[in-house]
């Protein structure tokens, strides 16, 4: 960035041709309010440098050298011509910062590009050109130059970039949306093969313990049956016990 008015030569010429511009004495109402304008400008250049050297670097770049040499000229005399003349750069400053700014003048400078807009005719020829100008041409030259600017192609070069990383942000999001569906699917699959091992495994068990069950059965039929002889045993011996002396009686008794 050019930073023109901040220099301490810079701030000696604007101080310098404030001071002229007061020592003046108008002879119209015209030339009063020129005047103003002038040092309106002159002095918010001095008071506010960096202000203007942010705002207006295209007409620093164009007419800014021209403009302090202009101001610093103490062999010219300060008659009309110089002045408009003065007063048109001034003005073509004034009007880049309010194309530049996102808020409006301030009311003394509205009040000063006002002037210039509806007192025009007054102007000498060369400064009306400027003018002409400065409302006509010069903003589509500003355009211009700004959309040819290396930061306007850095910021064309990042609105590619961004727009690349939203189309690929835009592709992960599709990814990781299909990505779910394919977990849920496998979710759900999974949960089925849960419920289904479950009801296997229940099957199993129930059939082991029907195995177990029926094990058991068994060896308490054969306990009974053994039990049962067990019991039945001794109810034959004492029978036989019982029954078998009358046999052998009844065997050797003689018949009479």
């Amino acid at each position: 960035m050019q930073e023109l008015f901040n220099t301490n030569q810079s701030k000696v010429v604007l101080a310098r041709f404030k001071t002229k511009i007061d020592g003046l004495t108008p002879t119209n109402d015209f030339e009063t309010s020129r005047n103003s304008l002038i040092r309106l400008v002159v002095n918010s250049m001095e008071v506010n440098p960096d202000q203007w050297n942010g705002q207006c670097q295209i007409n620093i770049g164009w007419i800014g050298d021209h403009f302090i040499n202009r101001l610093s000229d103490e062999e010219k005399e300060l008659n009309k011509e110089r002045l408009d003349d003065i007063c048109s750069m001034c003005f073509r400053f004034l009007f880049e910062l309010y194309l530049s700014i996102k808020n409006d003048l301030s009311m003394e400078f509205e009040q000063a590009r006002r002037f210039v807009f509806n007192n025009l005719e007054e102007f000498e020829h060369d400064a009306r050109e400027q003018i002409e100008y400065a409302i006509r041409d010069m903003p589509i030259n500003i355009l211009k130059q700004l959309s040819n600017n290396e930061a306007i192609d850095s910021i064309k070069d990042f609105n590619k970039v961004s727009a690349k990383a939203q189309e690929l942000k835009s592709n992960w999001d599709q990814e990781i949306e299909d990505k779910e569906k394919e977990v849920n699917r496998l979710k759900e699959a999974l949960d089925e093969y849960k419920t289904a091992f479950n009801f296997v495994g229940l099957y199993d068990g129930f059939d082991d313990l029907a195995k177990e069950k029926n094990k058991e059965l068994k060896g308490l039929s054969r306990g009974l049956k053994v039990m049962a002889i067990v019991v039945v045993c001794p109810i034959i011996a004492e029978l036989v016990l019982v029954y078998l002396p009358c046999v052998s009686t009844c065997i050797h008794t003689p018949a009479q």
